[in-house]
């Protein structure tokens, strides 16, 4: 974290704590949309309906699943192109599997 914030010591620090707030701001927004495409039952992204069905066939939720297959996406991006992967990008998969379940906790659409 330490290196991550030295990067934007031209811009300083308060730079890089607004752009951390507008990462995680867009992922809950996005993980928001998500779940109410989910309930909705008109229709969901190719993915999602992945991991749905992985969720009615396992105890896992369905943030669980993004997760773990983006987890396994990325493992595999990373071994093909023979690099570490982004800090941003383990994020992304860990905080959007928790604000999907955290929307659909919640009784938006009943």
């Amino acid at each position: 974290m330490g290196k991550l914030i030295a990067d934007y010591s031209m811009y300083g620090r308060t730079y890089f704590f607004k752009r951390l707030g507008l990462f995680l701001a867009g992922l809950l927004v996005m993980a928001f949309g998500g779940s109410l495409m989910i309930q909705s039952s008109m229709g969901t992204a190719t993915w999602d309906v992945l991991h749905i069905g992985l969720a009615n066939l396992t105890p896992l939720s369905i943030g669980a699943w993004v997760q773990i297959i983006g987890i396994i996406m990325i493992a595999i991006a990373c071994w093909m192109e023979r690099e570490w992967p982004q800090v941003g990008s383990i994020l992304n998969i860990i905080l959007v599997g928790l604000f999907l379940d955290m929307w659909l906790l919640l009784p938006i659409a009943e």
